[in-house]
């Protein structure tokens, strides 16, 4: 990250760290996450009058299977974590200055936290959530049934499962 700063500092272009959370490998849904230690960082860039978001670590790796060692580390370049819509990147990564979320309206830590584990190819195959159906967590009472349908909208069809 370092030397991302300086490219852009070289540039003349104006760069930020961000600290927060992301939901990486070892995420569980319906785990508070942001009521643990902050876990990941990446930056903002001033490009042509907007802060555009950049996560250099997810768009260059990922690890291929849920342990965090070095075997598992595959070296792959994801350009979606370039300059990503925040909107997008809200799902996986909350910042801890609510700031920095990018957004015109700041989600809270409950709807960050309530949000879907969804990664890069869900957005780069143009999908989307439909309106008030980005729930990653069902809340059910002891012994009550709970049924939960998510429906997607994949460019001009509708999925239903």
């Amino acid at each position: 990250m370092l030397c991302l700063m300086w490219l852009f500092s070289n540039a003349g272009l104006a760069c930020v760290t961000i600290t927060g959370w992301a939901k990486g490998v070892d995420y569980r849904p319906g785990v508070a996450i942001t009521s643990q230690p902050l876990n990941h960082s990446w930056n903002a860039v001033y490009v042509d009058g907007d802060w555009q978001l950049i996560d250099s670590h997810w768009g260059t790796r990922f690890l291929q299977s849920e342990s965090n060692i070095a075997e598992n580390l595959v070296y792959e370049f994801d350009d979606f974590y370039f300059l990503t819509d925040p909107e997008q990147l809200a799902y996986t990564h909350r910042p801890q200055d609510e700031t920095w979320q990018l957004l015109s309206e700041p989600q809270s830590a409950d709807q960050f936290e309530d949000y879907p584990l969804v990664k890069s190819y869900f957005f780069t195959n143009k999908m989307h959530f439909l309106p008030d159906q980005n729930h990653g967590v069902v809340h059910a009472k002891k012994g009550k049934h709970a049924s939960y349908y998510s429906c997607l909208f994949v460019t001009q069809h509708v999925t239903c499962a």
